[in-house]
């Protein structure tokens, strides 16, 4: 038996291709064209350089939170953003596959956290000049 089992239902044919400019837009929207598949990429290369790397591990070796994002101590809110929002583009995890780029990014992200929002900046500022407490 070379056919279909008799007892296995063919599968139905598809529903016709809507006709005219509407129903052309509302079956896109339903059934979007397909696109092609994305190229391969070969593993054996990795996606990120070793300057990405060494630069995130320098951020992690930071000792405050304004080295970490690269600005002075006195920084005025403006300066501030336009640091962190270069350096959270140059390592965010869609945009660098360095393997500390994570690490580096969370730290980023908390520093210009702690530093933008005025009574956090004053509290770690504080704790940057008493560092025993007192």
């Amino acid at each position: 038996m070379n056919g279909p089992h008799p007892s296995s239902p063919e599968p139905a044919p598809p529903p016709p291709r809507p006709t005219g400019t509407f129903a052309s837009y509302i079956h896109n929207i339903r059934d979007p064209p397909r696109s092609a598949p994305p190229p391969a990429t070969s593993r054996s290369t990795p996606e990120y350089t070793p300057e990405q790397e060494n630069q995130a591990k320098a951020i992690l070796r930071c000792r405050t939170l304004f080295q970490v994002l690269g600005v002075e101590r006195g920084v005025d809110e403006a300066d501030l953003r336009r640091s962190y929002r270069r350096l959270a583009l140059s390592f965010h995890p869609d945009k660098c596959r360095a393997p500390s780029a994570n690490a580096a990014f969370q730290r980023i992200s908390a520093a210009y956290d702690t530093l933008s929002d005025t009574a956090k900046r004053l509290a770690y500022e504080w704790e940057l000049d008493h560092p025993d407490g007192g």
